[in-house]
């Protein structure tokens, strides 16, 4: 006998079918994977399975034409400061190094630290770190 390792996922034995039966959306060997039209967060790898919502190409359409609009600004500032010898470009360039720099910081994991800070400590500092940086466009 096995223990499960995802106890709410497991719902027992079933010694007339001789399989494992699993809570709704949870399959494979042991319930530790989500079945088709199911999701768990990624950053949440013993989280039980959930029905995926309603999809809809409206935010993606949406946030290609934002993304599009801010790529348009950005060319006409930079075409801008190429003309005029503004400083607002040098500043856009500090602001994404930036974002592009915490981007990485919060995505650390504890064991990538363990070695150089020690057990008792990366759990911590990564939290830390995801609290300070992470920045996921308002998409939870």
């Amino acid at each position: 006998i096995v223990e499960c390792t995802l106890p709410l996922a497991c719902l027992g034995w079933d010694f007339v079918q001789e399989r494992n039966e699993c809570k709704e959306g949870m399959g494979g060997y042991m319930c530790q994977s989500c079945l088709s039209g199911y999701t768990r967060p990624h950053d949440k790898m013993h989280a039980p399975c959930s029905r995926c919502g309603w999809t809809s190409p409206v935010p993606f359409v949406l946030v290609l034409l934002l993304f599009s609009a801010g790529i348009w600004v950005l060319g006409v500032l930079s075409v801008d400061a190429a003309c005029w010898g503004n400083m607002h470009s040098v500043l856009l360039r500090l602001a994404l190094n930036y974002f592009a720099m915490a981007s990485v910081l919060s995505r650390l994991e504890d064991w990538e630290l363990e070695p150089k800070v020690g057990t008792s400590y990366a759990g911590w500092l990564v939290r830390s770190l995801d609290a300070l940086f992470r920045f996921d466009g308002g998409v939870a």
